[in-house]
């Protein structure tokens, strides 16, 4: 706190103003003195004050500024002095005219200078009358002002051979004219309103001469002020164990502070500026009162602003998880349901292993995560209750393996011989472990067997089905609904018998060829057996053959001898038997 320019001293000025400087956020008062007498305030002023000293006396005045840091602080005071001089300079007479007689007062006074001071003449004297009165009386003390006394008081000195004359007044009407006075003067102001109230004392001499007067102004306050407002209050109930308040006080008051439960003072009253702190540790949960009031200069105390704290320390009991989404699974968006302790909110967060994948946030039951382009893994939720207060209970938590990479195909590991004729056929195969195997077979666009759970073997009946090309199909899926690719398999059903051989040259229906040879045509893809026979007498078995056949008949008697030749095609199927007869006559 600094005084940054004041009036010129001493001067003849009385209008003057005093600039004054703070180094940081602070409330200012200043005042006005001469003497004991408080001429203004303490009031609040900013940056500059200026007072009016019409009508005061001559004399010393004494400037001082005090400033308080908006944490009630006090950072110190300035003061300045400025000396009022309004009398004219009085040098040596001037014997201009040896009877002018100047009066510039009520009364004169008279004084002969012998003629050598004036001129050099000494037979001769001259009078001058100059103008003057007894000085004024000196107000040695004055109320606190404001006050709220209704009998203030005054004292001053009276200048030796003078009576003294005091009055006082408000807003320039007198309450108590001028009466006779000594010393000391009081009044009471009992029943009167509050205002500045001045209090007047002039000196009299014994020719009449008559002071200037000296005042006094006495600010009579008896309104309390306003309550403080509060600004600022800790979020109740609370687990804080610091709260903190805040409040706006009027202008000019100090205020005063105290925190008490059920009645009992926990801290305070003390005095605090425009905002206070308590410390709760070790303290019960419970309610908590905050109480600020404010008091004046003059000393008024005004009613209590007030505000109420909850303590509470305890947290609630936990939620209960009660669905969670099947798992393994496929699914993206995944959904938990809970339920939560009366009068608490849900706190939830997802995370895959030290990864937080959605951070703690407000939650409802149910609640839905979006796993979209997500790794699969381990996902776990956490919930937690949270009360009114803040306090959050213990966690619990819910698992889900994300799983959407599929098993591998099956592994046909037996399929039926095709083409076949056979009308049972059957696939054997194997799955990855733990996974469903589904099995189908169809023929081009119409499904024989629809997709169904199996197990290796399977086999499918065909009876009534017509010849084709049938597919078996085996996936396996698994335990997150993954579902593989395909293993296939094709069976070709035929049930047609090939067509007789074509026989396409003989050895001529007789002769005495010992070693007769055939030759014949089948089916294209058939196989084809050969036999020899001579009535019911098998002469050589059927073994297969091909394109020709001949046969060693040396040893054998003349006879009639029967070829057959037979067609097996590709999927078994036998086809009738073309013969030809060889008669051997030696």
């Amino acid at each position: 706190m600094s005084i940054t320019s004041s009036p010129t001293s001493p001067g003849t000025n009385r209008s003057v103003t005093w600039s004054f400087g703070v180094d940081q956020p602070a409330t200012e008062t200043c005042s006005l003195a001469r003497g004991a007498t408080v001429l203004s305030g303490p009031a609040g002023c900013s940056g500059s004050a200026s007072y009016d000293l019409t009508g005061q006396p001559d004399g010393a005045y004494s400037f001082t500024v005090r400033a308080t840091s908006t944490s009630g602080a006090d950072l110190g005071s300035a003061t300045g002095t400025y000396t009022l001089d309004t009398a004219p300079s009085v040098g040596p007479p001037t014997a201009a005219s040896p009877t002018t007689t100047s009066t510039v007062a009520p009364t004169t006074t008279s004084t002969t200078f012998p003629a050598t001071q004036v001129g050099g003449r000494g037979s001769t004297a001259r009078v001058f009358t100059m103008a003057g009165g007894p000085p004024p009386p000196d107000i040695t003390s004055a109320p606190p002002s404001p006050g709220k006394d209704p009998a203030p008081s005054w004292a001053f000195t009276t200048p030796p051979g003078t009576t003294t004359t005091c009055s006082l007044s408000y807003g320039g009407s007198p309450v108590y004219g001028d009466a006779p006075c000594g010393g000391t003067q009081s009044y009471d102001l009992t029943g009167k309103p509050d205002g500045d109230y001045v209090f007047s004392v002039f000196a009299t001499d014994g020719v009449g001469g008559t002071s200037s007067t000296a005042t006094s102004t006495y600010t009579y306050d008896t309104t309390k002020p306003v309550p403080p407002t509060i600004t600022a209050a800790p979020a109740s109930p609370g687990n804080t164990l610091s709260p903190s308040w805040s409040f706006s006080p009027e202008a000019g008051t100090t205020n005063t502070c105290e925190l008490t439960s059920g009645g009992s003072p926990v801290s305070g009253p003390a005095p605090c500026a425009g905002g206070a702190g308590y410390d709760l540790t070790g303290k019960p949960d419970g309610t908590y009162t905050f109480s600020v009031f404010s008091t004046d200069q003059a000393g008024n105390v005004g009613d209590p602003a007030t505000s109420s704290y909850v303590l509470d320390t305890q947290p609630p009991g936990p939620a209960t998880i009660t669905a969670q989404p099947a798992s393994p699974g496929n699914g993206t968006h995944p959904v938990w349901s809970f339920t939560l302790p009366p009068s608490t909110t849900g706190l939830c967060s997802l995370s895959i292993g030290a990864t937080v994948v959605y951070p703690q946030a407000s939650c409802s039951s149910p609640v839905t995560y979006d796993l979209t382009g997500k790794a699969d893994g381990t996902y776990v939720i956490t919930v937690y209750a949270r009360d009114a207060a803040g306090n959050v209970s213990t966690p619990v938590t819910g698992s889900y393996v994300f799983d959407r990479t599929p098993p591998a195909a099956p592994a046909i590991t037996a399929a039926p011989a095709t083409p076949g004729n056979g009308r049972s056929p059957a696939w054997s195969f194997t799955g990855e472990a733990g996974a469903t195997l589904t099995c189908s077979l169809t023929r081009g666009g119409t499904t024989i067997s629809p997709a169904a759970t199996c197990t290796s073997p399977k086999s499918f009946d065909l009876t009534g089905q017509p010849d084709g090309t049938y597919t078996f199909s085996v996936t396996a899926t698994d335990a997150a609904g993954n579902v593989s690719p395909a293993a296939t398999g094709t069976y070709t059903l035929d049930t047609v018998p090939p067509a007789a051989p074509t026989i396409t040259s003989t050895p001529g229906p007789t002769g005495n060829d010992l070693s007769p040879t055939w030759t014949f045509t089948a089916e294209s893809g058939a196989t084809t057996t050969c036999s020899l026979s001579s009535g019911a007498t098998v002469v050589y078995a059927a073994s297969p053959c091909s394109g020709s056949v001949s046969y060693d008949l040396r040893t054998k008697p003349d006879a009639a001898y029967t070829l057959t030749v037979v067609a097996t095609d590709a999927a078994g199927n036998v086809g009738p038997a073309a013969t030809s007869t060889y008669v051997l006559d030696t």
